[in-house]
């Protein structure tokens, strides 16, 4: 994507100008770097959430299903939907 060539090179060349040969707006670019960030760091809190919910999981001698997981973790101060539990314990294979 030309975004992503303009992150790559923008320590050799001026963001202002790449974008003007590439015909981007320097703000839509600067507004994709922002919502990278985000999308870096949800997928950084996911992580952790999903580690989270291993421990959990295995603590309880891999007994636990969603239900007993929710309350678990908010017994941990961690407050969670039961959907978001269901999809990190179906996509990582944690099944009771």
């Amino acid at each position: 994507m030309k975004y992503e060539a303009i992150s790559k090179y923008s320590s050799t060349f001026s963001v202002r100008k790449m974008c003007k040969v590439l015909e981007l707006d320097s703000s839509n670019y600067y507004r994709w770097k922002r919502a990278e960030e985000k999308r870096k760091q949800k997928i950084s809190d996911e992580l952790k959430l999903v580690k989270q919910v291993e421990k959990v999981f295995n603590d309880s001698d891999k007994t636990y299903g969603y239900r007993a997981m929710q309350s678990a973790l908010k017994n941990e101060g961690i407050v969670i939907s039961e959907y978001k539990i269901r999809r990190i314990m179906r996509e990582n294979m944690i099944i009771s």
